[in-house]
């Protein structure tokens, strides 16, 4: 197979509008007479001699002259895998559904498309029933139409994974897919249409609460009061102890709204707190203080019974409690600017979502869809969990969570952003434990197990934990930064975080920057940097529910740097009964650098199989040793294979094929790109560096293009 290129001299330009392309006198192209005299034929029969001929076009249509000299190159390529048209490949960025067009989601292209059909899309929970682009010469508002309306509730993901005609108006060259991306909803949520109430530290529940003059004095018993519609102004100052039952439903076009103010009504557009510096006040929100993290104390509860629906909370405090919102069963409910500090003692539960379950079989269940959101809320120094949500199609947004107090595991945070079930977004959170802390698991990620909790009973099933996307986080200091875990956990992506540890010493317990525990299938991460852990990539058998079950398969590592670590790659086991099956997972186009020891494999009892397992164009840099040999393990390179990979200043490097030694002559060792050409091999789904620059036909290795 190969690629034809044709190019012609313009011959007359008055009234030529376009070029029309001929392949033995049978219409293939057409260029606009304002874009270069070049066209690509990605299609030639081998064997055959074509005739090419290059017509001009009016406005209209008609046949002004044929061009003359036509220039035909061939153009070799492999033909494994096919090499596109010379020049950039469209890009899309920038999906959102905009209020007035529920049923469209927008998006804009780096360079004029064209495409009829949107085979290979998929949005999370809809049907795309048509593509929209916007015509000749435009980037912005191309549409997809789907068969079911958004609302202003709905959090969702798209992906593309091949198949569209979808290719750049000029030169024909076809959209690259895509891993899971957020769709921004900018339907406005619907105003309510019931009676406004107010809660002031100087009012009196006697009171009717429909003016601050008149204000109730807790929002404890405003909550008995309100039903779908009602708003609920709480003004700034301490309220002392509440414990607010949240068994409150709205409807979806009549939310319930508590909304916390400082001098006036909807005075508040941003969170003012700054979880490091701790500058909590009570005059700039209305915060309630539980005076007790050690007793039956939770700032907020609800139950599926009767459970909180269609409610949006905004500037509110609380701390010192056993726990804080913990709602069960819930839907529709949106959490902005909340604030918690100083939350339970031993293990407890800062923000906690548990959804209702749908049995999928004898084994697994589903977290119910409940389209809530967690917006830029703060979460410092929690027992247990900061933010965890068990539960479908949420969107966690801007928050931080911070542990800096803890001398022992039960005193400090395990689960700092966590989540339990499907299709949910976490974008742009911020997690650090301070080097004060000490390490209690801590880590920000998807985790599937059995599970049993209290009002939520889920017998001995297991939850699938599929397609959530963790994207553009900072993660600092964390023992287990960007982590899947266990059976269930599957086609997860975490692409674009930061995640920095403290030091990198055999012995330290900060852990893995990358972490794939137990038997996770078909996860992406890629574009992330991970700097300073004593493990970038682990590795883990541990002992988990679906123990017989224990498959780590078709995992992709891609476009990743990896600095100042310990180890690369570190596995271990936990589990002595059951074996882990390590099989086709894929590292590519990975930088290493300044590592102590490349790969440690802790196989003692035999119960790590693996297979298949490659890396291919990445780059090792300056690695102390790439094996380690420590007595008592089992080591072995047989783990993975290594091809079209970079070993400059290795000591120890593995055999393989089309390897090279050479000094990749970083400009800096912060960013990675090289100064010298380092040829890899062509891999389906990197197309694009880390930074996303499109890659060279002949693909360089490492993250970073040259």
């Amino acid at each position: 197979m190969g690629i034809v290129k044709i190019t012609w001299v313009n011959s007359i330009t008055v009234g030529v509008t376009k070029h029309i392309i001929y392949r033995d006198d049978i219409e293939i192209g057409q260029v606009l007479v304002a874009d270069p005299s070049e066209f690509y034929d990605n299609s030639p029969i081998a064997g055959v001699t074509h005739k090419y001929e290059v017509q001009s076009s009016d406005s209209g249509g008609t046949s002004i002259d044929e061009q003359v000299g036509i220039n035909v190159f061939n153009l070799l390529i492999p033909s494994e895998p096919p090499v596109q048209p010379t020049g950039d490949h469209p890009t899309l960025s920038n999906f959102k559904v905009l209020d007035g067009q529920p049923s469209r989601v927008y998006f804009d292209s780096n360079m004029p498309i064209t495409a009829s059909d949107a085979v290979g899309f998929t949005i999370s929970d809809k049907t795309i029933v048509g593509i929209q682009t916007a015509g000749t010469g435009q980037t912005s508002s191309h549409y997809f139409t789907v068969s079911i309306a958004f609302n202003a509730w709905d959090n969702n993901l798209i992906e593309y994974n091949l198949g569209s005609n979808m290719e750049s108006e000029v030169g024909g060259a076809i959209l690259h897919g895509f891993t899971l991306t957020e769709i921004v909803n900018n339907i406005v949520l619907p105003t309510s249409s019931g009676t406004s109430y107010y809660v002031t530290t100087s009012g009196s529940n006697g009171a009717n609460g429909e003016s601050e003059g008149t204000a109730w004095a807790e929002l404890e018993y405003a909550l008995t009061q309100i039903s779908a519609g009602d708003i609920v102004y709480v003004k700034q100052g301490d309220y002392g102890r509440e414990n607010l039952d949240l068994d409150i439903q709205g409807t979806v076009n009549n939310p319930i709204r508590i909304i916390g103010y400082k001098t006036s009504i909807n005075d508040i557009s941003s969170n003012y707190y700054d979880i490091e510096s701790d500058n909590w006040s009570t005059s700039e929100m209305p915060s309630y203080n539980g005076g007790d993290r050690s007793s039956n104390n939770a700032a907020g509860t609800s139950y599926p019974s009767t459970p909180t629906e269609y409610v949006i909370m905004e500037n509110l405090q609380f701390r010192e409690y056993s726990s804080g919102l913990l709602l069960y069963g819930l839907t529709n409910v949106i959490l902005n600017r909340v604030n918690l500090k100083d939350i339970g003692s031993g293990y407890h539960k800062a923000i906690n979502f548990i959804a209702n379950t749908t049995v999928v079989n004898t084994d697994y269940v589903r977290a119910d869809k409940i389209y809530s959101r967690i917006l830029d809320c703060n979460v410092r120094n929690a027992t247990g969990e900061g933010i965890f949500w068990m539960a479908s199609n949420c969107l966690v947004k801007d928050n931080k969570v911070l542990c800096n107090s803890g001398a022992t595991s039960d005193e400090a945070m395990d689960y700092y952003l966590c989540n339990r079930g499907d299709n949910s977004i976490a974008i742009n959170n911020w997690a650090k434990r301070s080097s004060t802390a000490v390490v209690h698991g801590g880590y920000v990620g998807v985790r599937s197990d059995n599970s049993t909790v209290d009002y939520v009973k889920f017998g001995n099933e297991n939850y699938y934990c599929e397609r959530n996307l963790y994207t553009n986080n900072n993660i600092y200091g964390l023992g287990r930064m960007l982590k899947v875990r266990n059976v269930g956990s599957n086609y997860n992506v975490m692409k674009y975080n930061y995640a920095e540890g403290f030091d990198t010493g055999s012995s330290s317990s900060d852990g893995g920057g990358i972490s794939l525990f137990g038997g996770v299938k078909y996860n992406v991460w890629e574009n992330n940097y991970i700097l300073g852990v004593t493990k970038a990539i682990r590795i883990y058998n541990n002992v988990e529910s679906d123990q017989d079950n224990k498959v780590t398969e078709g995992n992709i590592i891609r476009n990743n740097i990896f600095k100042d670590c310990y180890y690369g790659t570190y596995a271990e086991s936990e589990d002595y009964s059951y074996a882990l099956d390590f099989n086709n997972n894929s590292f590519y186009n990975n930088t290493f650098y300044n590592i102590e020891y490349q790969n440690r494999l802790i196989n003692t009892k035999g119960n790590i199989n693996y297979s298949g397992n490659e890396y291919k164009n990445n780059i090792f840099s300056n690695v102390g040793l790439f094996t380690n040999t420590s007595s008592g393990d089992t080591i072995t390179d047989s783990m993975f294979t290594f091809d079209y990979c970079d070993f400059h200043s290795v000591s120890g490097a593995p055999s393989g094929s089309n390897n090279v030694t050479t000094n990749p002559n970083f400009v800096d060792t912060t960013d990675f790109v090289p100064q010298v050409t380092l040829d890899g091999t062509q891999l389906t789904g990197v197309e694009y560096d880390y930074n996303g620059k499109e890659r060279l036909a002949l693909p360089q290795m490492g993250a970073v293009e040259i």
